[in-house]
């Protein structure tokens, strides 16, 4: 084997390493959450469920996650405007993930819902994640992503700076290509 391929598996095996250590931070989390009788996620019960017989299932929580995303597209900016330390902001967050009922979900939730670095590495851990570009000439395809703060249309070949980034969803199609979606057209001037 070349030193390429052997710092290839190595590089492997030391993020395999990593993932399984989270996952088990992760549960051990949650299993201590819930040995605390009458815990709240902000001003509502959570369910009847212990995670000592059935532990955080990150898959399950994405689908459900994913399924209902466009009950989210209108909180998702509140993650990178500063806005998501406000009580009321994260009292809205918190209403949509209990809305959607998905046990999975609220647990993971409970877990990431304290700040908004820690919801943003989950999202993009499921592949969504805002875009990251400050400024930009306008081209066609920019017109999908963004749109004008007064409500007029961005115009091509003009220069924009972004207020409000928008947020992608990177899928994975069955024949292997990753397929980009936008989820929340950002807000440009």
């Amino acid at each position: 084997m070349g030193t390429g391929t052997t710092l290839f598996i190595g590089a492997v095996a030391v993020v395999g390493l990593c993932v399984y250590s989270y996952r088990r931070y992760v549960n051990k989390i949650a299993q201590e959450n819930y040995s605390k009788e009458n815990k709240q996620i902000g001003t509502v019960e959570k369910p009847n469920h212990s995670t000592k017989t059935k532990p955080i299932n990150q898959i399950a929580a994405k689908a459900a996650f994913i399924n209902n995303l466009s009950q989210f597209s209108s909180l998702l900016p509140t993650l990178v405007d500063g806005s998501y330390s406000q009580n009321e902001v994260k009292s809205m967050w918190n209403d949509v993930i209990i809305d959607i009922n998905d046990w999975d979900l609220i647990n993971l939730w409970q877990l990431v819902r304290k700040n908004s670095e820690s919801i943003k590495h989950i999202l993009a851990q499921w592949g969504l994640t805002p875009d990251l570009c400050t400024q930009f000439q306008c081209m066609e395809f920019h017109k999908d992503m963004y749109e004008a703060i007064d409500g007029q249309p961005i115009v091509n070949g003009k220069e924009y700076q972004v207020i409000s980034p928008c947020w992608i969803l990177s899928k994975v199609s069955e024949s292997g290509k990753t397929i980009k979606e936008v989820v929340t057209k950002g807000r440009v001037k």
